[in-house]
Formats: structure tokens, sequence, C-alpha cells
């Protein structure tokens, strides 16, 4: 799949062609299985990413703590 494929699918899984667009895209799809599950595969791993979490360790936030306390990091 090419580059300009990939950035047409993004495009149409945020919502990002006019209606016209994405009544053909959608048409595009189902005409096409082997895109259709690449689609799907796209769509569970945006999905996966929008639900991840990120949050620093304990020392770091100890680090940043100390940092706005003393106006250095220690060397420890």
């Amino acid at each position: 799949m090419n580059e300009v494929m990939i950035r047409e699918m993004l495009r149409f899984f945020y919502h990002e062609l006019s209606q016209e667009e994405e009544a053909s895209y959608e048409h595009f799809l189902k005409d096409n299985p082997y895109l259709m599950q690449i689609y799907h595969t796209y769509i569970k791993s945006l999905d996966n990413l929008s639900t991840v979490q990120y949050a620093p360790s304990q020392i770091s936030l100890d680090r940043i703590m100390l940092y706005a306390q003393k106006g250095h990091l220690s060397t420890t």
C-alpha cells in the first residue's frame, strides 16, 4: 500500500473527508476486502494508542520536585 492510500485511510478514519469523499471511500473499502482488513487493523491500533496512559516514574517526579525546591538537581 502506498503513502497516498495510507493518508486517505487516515483522513477517512479521522472524518477529514468531505461527505462525498467519505461515501466514495467507504464504497471503495467495501469493494476491496484486503484494504478493509488493513483499515480494521488501523482502527484497532489507533484505538489502542488512544487508551494508553503515560505516567512518569516516581523517581522522575521526586527529581522534579527537588529541582523546584532547590533550583538544581542532585548528583545522586
